[in-house]
């Protein structure tokens, strides 16, 4: 039995910015939530190198824009460091999600999609959130169709973090 604790995908990393080895994050979960994660402890930031979680300890975490965060990790002390990092997918482990961490829609990219009944529907490749109704965009199990199914919080019977899969009361005939 691995004593490795399960992580859960919190985001990724874009472009350095500035000079000093600091990095733009854009959480998949609420800004408010991510911040949260660090208080009263040394939180660690697992970053997905050649398929391996690897651990960065936060030095310095701070709002950037509305849907982006800048982080500094310890000894990443210049922007040539900082860019080997550009594109990674940020992980923490799962005992530090609660249930009061918000999501952000795009957190649900990749998830399994099951319907009422438990039967998988397919997998969620994007999210368009151009309506007024946010729409999960599946790609079918069965075929390559890719459908939009409406997501709002009656339509939501479970989401299971951990294994990567949202349970939606699927209304008849968008299937």
């Amino acid at each position: 039995m691995s004593d490795t604790p399960e992580l859960i995908l919190v985001g990724r990393l874009g472009r350095a910015h500035g000079i000093h080895g600091e990095i733009n994050l854009y959480p998949s979960i609420d800004e408010e939530s991510m911040f949260s994660l660090a208080e009263d402890r040394d939180l660690f930031l697992h970053l997905e190198i050649d398929g391996l979680p690897v651990p960065f300890l936060v030095e310095d975490m701070r709002g950037k824009a509305e849907s982006s965060l800048l982080v500094k990790f310890e000894d990443v002390d210049s922007r040539e460091e900082a860019e080997r990092y550009d594109g990674c997918s940020v992980y923490v482990p799962s005992d530090l999600i609660g249930e009061d961490i918000e999501f952000q829609p795009q957190h649900f990219i990749g998830y399994t999609l099951v319907d009422a009944d438990d039967v998988p529907v397919g997998r969620v490749i994007d999210i368009d959130d151009n309506t007024a109704n946010l729409l999960l965009i599946v790609e079918r199990k069965d075929s390559d169709e890719e459908v939009m199914i409406p997501i709002a919080d009656e339509l939501v019977r479970y989401i299971d973090v951990e294994k990567q899969v949202i349970s939606l009361t699927i209304p008849d005939g968008l299937i």
